[in-house]
């Protein structure tokens, strides 16, 4: 099959000024205009990641400083509050922040007491913790039974919806 090889010299193509292109309204050889515009968009894009990259830099040093200045400051404060504020307790009883907070830690968490409220919780939770595994285990078998065509539905049903034995 034959075919025809065409070679354009794009210096020796001039665009009028009078295209609607930006570029076109200056005039000049389409080398010239290919120029102008690859230039432009680069440096447009350029100037975009530089700008972006200098905002967060920028951003993240002043967040950073601000933490810094903010702890500082929020320390100092809770250091003067919980040495200057006094707490009256009864007539003529007074404390510090600090020692009524370590006084009421060491009168409720006794040895006798922490070790019950330890029993309490992880009783309450072990109790939860087993109705769940037996209404999942509930679960799975109905629902393997069912797959197996074992049940009907009527009577998973009504299973369900009997109260449970105390």
């Amino acid at each position: 099959m034959p075919t025809i090889d065409i070679k354009v010299n794009c210096d020796d193509v001039f665009v009028e000024g009078d295209c609607e292109n930006e570029n076109c309204e200056r005039g000049g050889t389409l080398t010239q205009l290919l120029k102008e515009a690859v230039v432009s968009e680069t440096v447009h894009k350029l100037t975009q990641q530089v700008s972006d990259a200098t905002k967060k830099a920028i951003t993240n040093e002043a967040l950073e400083r601000i933490k810094k200045k903010v702890d500082v400051i929020v320390d100092v404060k809770v250091s003067e509050i919980s040495s200057e504020y006094i707490i009256k307790k009864g007539y003529g009883s007074n404390q510090t922040l600090i020692e009524y907070i370590s006084n009421e830690i060491e009168h409720r968490v006794s040895a006798q007491n922490f070790s019950r409220m330890i029993d309490d919780v992880c009783t309450g939770y072990v109790k939860t913790i087993k109705e769940r595994f037996d209404k999942l285990f509930a679960a799975q078998l109905i629902d393997k039974m069912m797959k197996a065509n074992l049940l009907k539905d009527d009577r998973i049903a009504q299973l369900l919806l009997e109260p449970e034995p105390k």
